[in-house]
């Protein structure tokens, strides 16, 4: 994947720098400035090129990615976010999502052919199927305010006395400048074919999780693979996002009320587990007050489907932590729990002597009848 993201990245940079070539062509520009007046087209007569910016995001930049449990109907996928500073007249890009879009498609076609690769079409990206892999690569494409862009970057220029080339990452640039400077929400926009561009800024996103990390540990990235790994066991492709497996997995911690240890996965697990049922029949679970919920499209149905599972995936870890000192029998609870992911090794399993003298003091003696002795005479 990372490969392949090389590749695809040098093929929009010439074409987002060859962009008058673009804008030449009758069909191009005329999806580049749909439902867009004089103001957009005069605007844009200047622009001799785009300077794209790249940010991978999503769980491949999280450090969440995990193998896929059903090749034949899960992928992996790497999220490389593709932003395009711009003009904006009167809060809206000078150029048209779908204009964009063309563009990026013909410039990838000849990549995409070569490589034996194949398209799809999503409503708010390109998606390169790298066929054969068990892989893919989603492109979403953001409009950024060029005016705001250039003057964060001018301001990270003056405070380090570093330039940033055309090459650079957004990332590189963004990051490094104070926390509390950032784009405005209308300042970012989200290509969607449907509504032209809408806001969205994933940065943000990316900032609350490893925010969260730094909090409670490199064991919450753990955690929501585990997560991820549950769910992707049980369905072939749930609407249950890994975002929302990533909130209940910070809010499970942030119940617990201190940082968690980083050597008992397997107690945190269960914290996790135990938290889903209720917390999934609640609803309404979101990143960030005020955001979209990850949940608004559930139906009452399948929401009850996914709280029973969570109750099972909640029995079976609690059950091989509590319910027996047999190491066999803990393996085959997590087996249950999270398939054959967890190796069927009872030898790697360790009980602690407390917790078997626990359970044998725990258990309900029993009565039995008095032994039977025959009488002895001595000699």
């Amino acid at each position: 994947m990372r490969e392949a993201r090389t590749k695809i990245r040098a093929q929009l940079r010439g074409a987002f720098g060859a962009l008058r070539n673009y804008v030449s062509d009758a069909d191009v520009r005329g999806k580049l400035f749909e439902k867009r007046d004089y103001q957009f087209i005069n605007k844009a007569e200047s622009l001799r090129e785009l300077d794209v910016r790249f940010l991978t995001q999503g769980s491949f930049a999280y450090g969440t990615l995990i193998r896929p449990a059903r090749r034949w109907a899960q992928e992996i996928d790497l999220d490389d976010g593709i932003y395009v500073p711009m003009p904006f007249v009167d809060g809206r890009p000078v150029f048209s999502s779908e204009g964009l879009f063309e563009i990026m498609q013909r410039a990838l076609e000849p990549l995409v052919t070569r490589e034996g690769w194949k398209f799809k079409r999503k409503n708010t990206c390109i998606r390169i199927t790298l066929v054969g892999k068990g892989a893919h690569i989603d492109l979403p494409l953001f409009a950024v305010d060029d005016t705001s862009f250039r003057r964060l970057a001018e301001m990270f220029e003056r405070q380090t006395e570093t330039t940033f080339g055309k090459s650079a990452n957004l990332n590189d640039t963004l990051d490094t400048i104070a926390k509390s400077v950032r784009l405005g929400s209308g300042q970012i926009l989200l290509a969607d074919r449907e509504e032209d561009w809408r806001p969205s800024d994933p940065k943000a996103i990316h900032d609350w999780f490893i925010a969260n990390v730094t909090r409670y540990g490199k064991v919450l990235r753990r955690l929501s693979r585990y997560a991820k790994a549950w769910r992707d066991d049980k369905w072939d492709d749930a609407a249950f996002s890994s975002l929302a497996l990533m909130v209940l997995c910070v809010e499970a911690l942030a119940a617990l009320g201190e940082r968690p240890s980083e050597d008992r996965d397997d107690l945190l697990l269960l914290a996790v587990a135990e938290h889903l049922p209720e917390r999934i029949r609640r609803g309404s679970i979101s990143w960030r007050e005020g955001e979209r919920a990850c949940d608004d499209e559930w139906s009452p149905e399948w929401r009850e489907e996914l709280a029973k599972a969570a109750e099972s995936f909640r029995d079976d870890v609690k059950a091989a932590l509590y319910d027996t000192f047999h190491s066999d029998v803990v393996i085959q609870k997590l087996r249950r729990a999270l398939s054959d992911r967890i190796p069927n090794a009872p030898e790697a399993v360790v009980i602690a002597a407390a917790a078997q003298t626990a359970a044998v003091l725990e258990t309900k003696a029993e009565t039995v009848p008095m032994p039977r002795v025959g009488s002895s005479v001595s000699a």
